[in-house]
């Protein structure tokens, strides 16, 4: 328990969590035990410098089939995720916690069922829901311990102001809020512009994955 008092100084959800715990003895129900040892085990108690920090980046591709990496038997050429899995670990036996996008990346984030986020279907281009701000997220974890944080890509975690990246820990955002877009126009599935750095909307046209769009 007094890792958990050292790590509640330095993020208000965070505190707040801590505080639950120390409060109502958390750890003695396992699950969420487990959860809060994962948070204790991701942020550095010790001092942490820029060299002995690793860089990571987690990658989420919807509808992608177990074997369409060729690092996985298939026949699709993905040349830098197969070198990716020959320098590192390749799971074998790995699932998401949902078959549709927003649930899957509640779960990523916050380390959580997505029931715990009440976030189990996919939103609609209308919603008015998403992650609440205080889930906490890895990013709201990474950034006390020192590291820059960024999405990009697809965000799928609601779209209006209260929900997007920069309330969720995240230092930088370059895609989109809604499930699709145009990949050339860039509008979302009614027709409204839906392509952002940070808060900033690009209006300019052309195919994503550009290195200048």
């Amino acid at each position: 328990m007094p890792r958990s008092v050292l790590i509640s100084a330095q993020h208000p959800k965070i505190q707040a969590v801590c505080n639950l715990i120390l409060n109502i003895r958390l750890f003695q129900r396992p699950s969420i035990g487990v959860f809060v040892a994962s948070l204790l085990a991701i942020i550095p108690t010790g001092p942490v410098t820029a060299d002995t920090r690793p860089n990571f980046i987690l990658i989420v591709a919807d509808d992608l089939g177990y074997g369409d990496l060729t690092s996985y038997g298939g026949n699709i050429a993905t040349p830098n995720i197969d070198a990716l899995a020959e320098q590192g670990v390749r799971f074998t036996d790995f699932h998401s916690n949902a078959p549709v996008c927003t649930p899957t990346r509640a779960a990523m984030l916050t380390g959580r069922y997505p029931e715990r986020a009440q976030l189990t279907n996919a939103l609609g281009v209308s919603s008015t829901i998403g992650l609440h701000p205080d889930q906490i997220t890895i990013a709201d974890l990474l950034k006390p311990a020192g590291y820059q944080t960024a999405i990009v890509g697809k965000w799928h975690l609601g779209r209006i102001d209260k929900f997007k990246p920069a309330k969720q820990g995240f230092n930088f955002f370059f895609g989109f809020l809604n499930g699709e877009i145009d990949y050339v126009n860039h509008l979302d599935s009614l027709g409204k512009p839906d392509w952002w750095k940070n808060s900033v909307a690009i209006t300019k046209q052309g195919v994503l994955g550009d290195s200048d769009n």
